[in-house]
């Protein structure tokens, strides 16, 4: 999990990447294959937006 605050204007985008030590929440070195991460951005926004378009899952493999 990663908390990020940043102001975008209407019309802009924003992009990032991240790196997994592929390890679970204990700390153990997870095995070869098929993974899936979920990924949501929380808004605070003043018009109407679509929020489905803040969350996603993709899928990958070890």
């Amino acid at each position: 999990m990663a908390l990020q605050y940043k102001e975008i204007e209407a019309g802009a985008e924003m992009a990032w990447s991240d790196t997994w030590d592929k390890t679970d929440k204990e700390g153990n070195i997870v095995k070869e294959g098929k993974y899936q991460a979920e990924i949501s951005i929380i808004i605070m926004n003043t018009g109407e937006v679509d929020t489905e378009d803040f969350n996603t899952i993709i899928e990958f493999e070890l």
